[in-house]
């Protein structure tokens, strides 16, 4: 049973690891028919250079003394969310609750 995957999947919205991992897994294995369930994580490709630059870039824009609560958060948020972008999807929302919630009590001060 040969099954291969076509680059149109990649066409519509499927992430690599769906098709290079996912897929042949769960057609090997017959995921779904016991219950049993497989994830993949932390192959999401991670540039720390270009990351490095982001960093900058954030900081340069925060320097510029804008006075935007709104946007302090929305930077940290992305910042954060870049650099955890393997982590699972909890944890992400975890940190972006606590940015918020930073957001709000300093705004309060």
């Amino acid at each position: 049973m040969d099954q291969r995957l076509s680059l149109g999947d990649a066409d519509r919205g499927v992430t690599t690891r769906e098709i290079y991992i996912r897929k042949p897994v769960r057609q090997k294995t017959g995921v779904g028919q016991d219950g049993v369930e497989i994830d993949v994580a932390g192959l999401d490709e991670f540039d720390i250079d270009e990351f490095g630059g982001e960093l900058d870039d954030a900081k340069k824009l925060l320097d510029l003394g804008i006075g935007s609560e709104t946007l302090k958060k929305e930077v940290f948020k992305r910042l954060a969310l870049k650099y955890l972008s393997d982590a699972r999807q909890e944890v992400k929302n975890a940190v972006v609750g606590e940015i918020e919630l930073a957001g709000e009590t300093q705004a309060r001060d």
